[in-house]
């Protein structure tokens, strides 16, 4: 039975108008990923063949923290976003040039475990991220062709710039095929940055429900699950508290306290 009134008909509203959303999208990127465009970029670079698998990459943090780097992958049909790939690193952490280089190394030496391997590689950068990606290719002994592109001096769409193997700078002029690789790269963007916000979130999540005495890892979960956020939490009375499993009066009392400040009173 359809609900008629309150939380669950606007969720139910809510989820007809992402699936309209959806539709639309998918049929805009059908339309925008044009066969003829795939023939021209093997124009452009002097590819073998029509790329079929294109990987666009780029990484995201702020002022060295929470650094993560992510790639997209875009096919004939459009953004396959089933092989989205986001990474933690290990080693690198701020600068630009080391996360690169270990983002592609780690995804690409997964080449020799059956992974997918890609056509045509997209870097988000200039001369400096075309001359690590080579670096990359070299190392691992694959030949596989890429183009870094580089936003312009404005950062703008418009200006960027194009390089392939040795920094070699190239000029694409049609409009239609800059607009596309601007769009892949914007995708390649947005989902690097949305990664990196919630890794930020959860680090902060998690960061101010550990410092709550008799909170342990399971029942921080439990409150996660049944309460949806820690902005949630946040708002909820001690009474509230206590309808999650596992809640009792003393441990809610305790996590409002702490996470209002009145502990220290």
């Amino acid at each position: 039975m359809l609900p008629k009134a309150g939380a669950k008909k606007e969720l139910l509203a809510m989820a007809v108008r992402n699936a309209k959303q959806n539709l639309l999208q998918k049929g805009a990127d059908q339309q925008f990923f044009a066969e003829s465009l795939f023939q021209q970029l093997k124009t452009h670079l002097n590819l073998p063949q029509i790329p079929q698998w294109l990987e666009v990459y780029d990484n995201s943090h702020l002022f060295g923290q929470a650094a993560l780097g992510a790639y997209i992958v875009v096919n004939h049909d459009g953004f396959c976003k089933a092989a989205y790939r986001s990474f933690n690193f290990k080693e690198a952490s701020g600068d630009d040039l080391k996360m690169m280089e270990e983002m592609l190394k780690r995804r690409l030496k997964r080449l020799d475990e059956g992974e997918y391997m890609p056509d045509l590689l997209l870097i988000d950068g200039g001369k400096t991220q075309a001359a690590i990606t080579a670096k990359v290719l070299a190392e691992l002994k694959l030949k596989i062709p890429f183009l870094a592109i580089a936003k312009g001096k404005e950062r703008n769409h418009g200006k960027e710039r194009f390089f392939v193997k040795n920094g070699q700078e190239i000029i694409i002029e049609d409009q239609s095929l800059r607009y596309f690789l601007q769009r892949i790269r914007d995708e390649a963007h947005r989902f690097a940055i949305t990664k990196h916000r919630l890794k930020r979130q959860q680090k902060i999540t998690q960061s101010e429900l550990d410092q709550i005495p008799g909170l342990g890892p399971k029942r921080k979960q439990i409150l996660l699950n049944h309460f949806g956020s820690l902005a949630q939490i946040k708002g909820l009375s001690i009474n509230d508290l206590t309808k999650a499993p596992q809640i009792s009066q003393h441990l809610a009392k305790t996590i409002y306290q702490y996470l209002h400040g009145s502990h220290q009173a």
